[in-house]
């Protein structure tokens, strides 16, 4: 991929994620999923091998989905919109797992030369994630201890590394 395309790809991430973030903070989770939508829909029109990226984009919001389900359903942390008794997650962290998705094979496929950073992207997207989340007021650690933390940056740099080996090999699998 080009040097613009991926200008382009951690762009368009950067916008889609900060949109979902918006649309937690106000409640318009409508335009918080028309505008990743829109967004993931740009990057699929922009690469080489779209049905693959499609996959790998979904793949990364199953995986994420499960993540985020692991995290709440440990008591690790609650999302504020969502009473801490019951285990959901909200919509907007889904897709913003699906924008990390996007990433995989662009932003990202810098780490792939040297797989032994896959963990620490993990860590340290978490670590922005949540701080970012903490500071709006959309995510809540219960109690916020370093167990907490630690087991959500686990969690997390666990599934980054899944997304990325799964979808470099997607991706080997369909140039073949």
């Amino acid at each position: 991929m080009s040097t613009l395309k991926t200008i382009i790809n951690l762009s368009l991430f950067i916008l889609g994620s900060g949109v979902c973030l918006y649309g937690a903070l106000n409640g318009s989770y409508i335009y918080t999923g028309f505008t990743a939508i829109a967004v993931l829909l740009v990057h699929i029109a922009i690469v080489n091998y779209r049905v693959a990226e499609a996959c790998i984009i979904i793949i990364a919001g199953i995986v994420g989905a499960f993540a985020e389900t692991v995290n709440v359903s440990s008591g690790f942390y609650h999302y504020i919109a969502i009473d801490e008794h019951i285990k959901l997650i909200p919509n907007w962290i889904i897709l913003i797992w699906f924008l990390i998705g996007s990433m995989a094979r662009h932003g990202l496929a810098i780490f792939y030369k040297h797989k032994i950073l896959l963990p620490v992207i993990g860590a340290v997207g978490a670590l922005i994630i949540y701080f970012v989340g903490t500071r709006t007021g959309v995510l809540h650690f219960t109690p916020l201890d370093h167990t907490s933390i630690a087991g959500s940056i686990i969690i997390w740099a666990l599934a980054i590394i899944f997304i990325l080996i799964l979808g470099n090999r997607f991706i080997e699998t369909v140039q073949r």
